[in-house]
């Protein structure tokens, strides 16, 4: 099941040059189009770790006009592998072959059911068993035919949800004017996260107000155990702040949707000092109020 060039390696130049002018021969020309990805686009799938029974990647495919169901043949690649985990030919009876890195993993007995011509879908797919973080990366499968073939990209990410963690620090900070003036220091850390994470540090101005990053942001990352720690600051200066602001620490992973955050309330020392100076009538009254409230204590005891 495995072709010579799936034991010798990655073909050469040369091997490329006599299948490109194979194929033109076989299909009379340029204007052969054979077989097609139905997404040509990567696909990421995520899933936490320890949580599912089983993930699917998928590669549709459609067969084109001069496409045979026996010169179809399937293969799968994990990251930059030149050998394949994983093989299928339509037309031959024998179940699908695995590697034996991956064959307690994957599902040979999984099948794809297609409408019609569904002889040559049935185990293009790949179902991998109880998925764990060593099994993210990039997967990639491989449709051929005699006329062309098609390459389609898979991402599997097995994620472990970190802790998030935020914290302030009133700080000296420097103004525009590079004299020095109250400010705060945004602390994050994130410990337990896989895959690596990227950190950034986000404040609301106003109740109700749209969400701006920190611009100024040192983020360093550590890895131990197959887990990720990492840590983050920033500084901010109060005169840049409209009274209480929320500040947000958001850690997100690479090519997919996922989104860990935390956050934490901050008051800027600018609205400490309330009402501290009064003027005219108002501030005779603030005054005139201890001293007569003194005066009648005084005469009560009288």
């Amino acid at each position: 099941m495995w072709s010579l060039a799936d034991v010798m390696g990655r073909p050469s130049a040369a091997v490329f040059l006599l299948y490109a002018a194979l194929t033109l021969i076989a299909g009379g020309g340029l204007g052969v189009v054979g077989i097609q990805l139905v997404n040509e686009d990567m696909e990421v799938v995520t899933v936490e770790n320890g949580t599912a029974e089983a993930v699917v990647l998928d590669c549709p495919y459609e067969m084109e006009e001069g496409d045979k169901l026996e010169d179809i043949d399937i293969k799968w690649y994990f990251e930059e592998a030149v050998a394949p985990f994983y093989q299928w030919i339509p037309s031959d009876p024998h179940p699908p072959q695995t590697i034996e890195k991956f064959r307690e993993q994957v599902d040979t007995s999984y099948r794809v059911e297609v409408e019609g011509d569904g002889a040559a879908h049935i185990h293009r797919a790949i179902r991998l068993l109880n998925p764990t973080t060593e099994l993210t990366g990039d997967y990639f499968c491989r449709i051929s035919s005699f006329l062309n073939h098609k390459l389609g990209k898979r991402k599997l990410v097995v994620y472990t949800k970190p802790e998030v963690m935020v914290w302030t620090d009133k700080v000296e900070v420097e103004g525009e004017g590079g004299q020095k003036e109250n400010g705060v220091e945004v602390k994050c850390e994130v410990e337990g996260m896989y895959p690596q994470p990227a950190l950034s540090i986000s404040h609301i101005l106003s109740e109700g107000g749209e969400r701006h990053e920190l611009t100024k942001v040192d983020v360093t990352t550590t890895a131990g155990e197959g887990l990720y720690s990492a840590h983050a600051e920033g500084r901010v200066s109060d005169a840049a702040l409209d009274g209480t602001t929320v500040f947000w620490c958001n850690v997100t992973v690479s090519d997919t949707d996922l989104n860990f955050s935390n956050n934490t309330k901050y008051q800027p020392s600018t609205e400490i000092i309330v009402g501290a100076v009064q003027s005219g009538a108002d501030a005779v009254n603030f005054l005139m109020a201890p001293l007569l409230a003194l005066t009648l204590l005084v005469l009560r005891c009288l």
